[in-house]
């Protein structure tokens, strides 16, 4: 019988770890953001027909005004600086979760 997964155990390098750092940089440089504002940045698979079989989600997060979800049809290691700029022009505004 197999161990238990341990979720406090450190993690496999993913096959994106060169790739997130680089997106959430030029999202910070497009939005003007400081270092501090966070940024997710997440590669989704699609199984709806005419969907692409996988996108890379922004979730910008600025101290100030909205935050923004933007969408690129494309998996992550394929997003260029271009493909940020594009989707940022497009991305929806998320109101803000109030913190407790």
């Amino acid at each position: 019988m197999s161990e238990p997964a341990n979720p406090f155990a450190p993690r496999k390098r993913g096959r994106y770890e060169d790739v997130i750092p680089r997106v959430k940089d030029w999202t910070r440089a497009a939005m003007e953001l400081d270092e501090d504002e966070p940024v997710s940045v997440t590669e989704l698979a699609c199984t709806i027909p005419g969907c692409p079989p996988r996108e890379t989600v922004i979730v910008a997060m600025p101290k100030k005004g909205h935050w923004l979800k933007a969408t690129v049809h494309k998996a992550m290691g394929d997003v260029l600086e271009e493909d940020i700029l594009w989707a940022l022009r497009y991305a929806e505004r998320v109101e803000r979760t109030p913190t407790r």
